[in-house]
Formats: C-alpha cells, structure tokens, sequence
C-alpha cells in the first residue's frame, strides 16, 4: 500500500509522484540520512530544565545549540559592555 500524504487525484498523476512510487520509503530514508553528521533517529531532548545535570544532556545541549540572530543580538550587546 503506497501513503499519499494528503496528495489530490490530479497530483497522484504527475509523473514525478508516480516515479515516488517507484523507491521504497526506507531506501529514500537510507539516502536522506546519509546527508547527515549526526544520527537522525537520536534522541533529542525537547527541553532541558535546570536540574539534569547529567553529562549527557548538559554535551548534548551545548553540542545541538545553535545561535538565533536574535542571540546574536543580545550577546554582542552585552559583550560590548566589557
């Protein structure tokens, strides 16, 4: 059985669905996964409170951070007052 995900009839025609079909969904994950450093199928933590101290969740964290333009803002603002 092949899952459309919400495709209309008219779209289910276009050849590029019909060549979609053609791959198994694994195989495409396989290759999706390959473009990756890290493992896709890990565990990330959604939030991280203050109590998990533990030194996985504390390397994970540091290591998943990634630094919004908004961060940017405010720590070039506050570092600038040194």
């Amino acid at each position: 059985m092949v899952r459309t995900f919400g495709c209309s009839e008219r779209s289910k025609s276009a050849p590029y669905y019909r060549a979609f079909q053609a791959y198994p969904v694994m195989r495409m994950v396989m290759q999706i996964q390959n473009l990756f450093k890290k493992d896709i199928f890990r565990s990330i933590n959604g939030v991280i409170k203050a109590h998990q101290l533990d030194e996985h969740s504390v390397w994970q964290e540091l290591d998943e951070f990634v630094l919004t333009r908004e961060l940017d803002k405010h720590f070039r603002k506050f570092f600038s007052a040194y």
